[in-house]
């Protein structure tokens, strides 16, 4: 009989913890990754229904969500115009499709943001992970715990990838 050892393993050059998080994070974003790289600019930006986003302003709203997190809000950095126009900032509101964008574009720009977030990263150390991170609203300010944030960036692109993985099937069957 064979017998497979699957295991995750921190990523290497970061703290243990740390580490852990981005395979996790790095683990769900291959998934992704593989599902569109090969799709047209058609079916990056097909609706299904009205009110459901296409798959590219997915792609886009993932490295957006991460960015706001890690640079804006551990970082303390703003969102640079730069940023705001390789991500097509605010794209949610947005038509994907004028935007004429292919997978190519939309995973470079993920990737882009995500070497961004390696290296604010690789300068945290497992005793960071309970430090809080505020961020101002208007009504409310509020604390996330450092842990928090990367287990939430998690969550949320696995969120993203079934409704990436639920628009294929979708359009398999249309």
């Amino acid at each position: 009989m064979k017998i497979e050892n699957i295991a995750l393993l921190p990523t290497p050059n970061f703290s243990r913890e740390i580490g852990l998080f981005l395979s996790g994070l790095e683990k769900v974003r291959k998934q992704w990754r593989e599902a569109v790289e090969n799709l047209s600019k058609e079916e990056l930006a097909r609706k299904i229904f009205p009110d459901v986003q296409p798959i590219g302003t997915l792609i886009l709203h993932i490295a957006e969500a991460e960015y706001f997190w890690i640079q804006t809000i551990i970082h303390g950095e703003e969102m640079t115009e730069e940023i705001k126009d390789l991500l097509h900032w605010d794209m949610w509101f947005d038509d994907f499709a004028s935007k004429d964008l292919d997978s190519r574009y939309c995973l470079n720009a993920v990737e882009k943001v995500h070497e961004l977030s390696r290296r604010v990263l690789a300068q945290l150390s497992d005793d960071d992970l309970e430090k809080t991170f505020v961020r101002d609203r208007e009504d409310r300010k509020s604390h996330y715990s450092l842990r928090w944030i990367l287990l939430h960036l998690i969550e949320h692109e696995a969120t993203h990838k079934g409704q990436i993985m639920m628009l294929k099937r979708l359009f398999s069957q249309s």
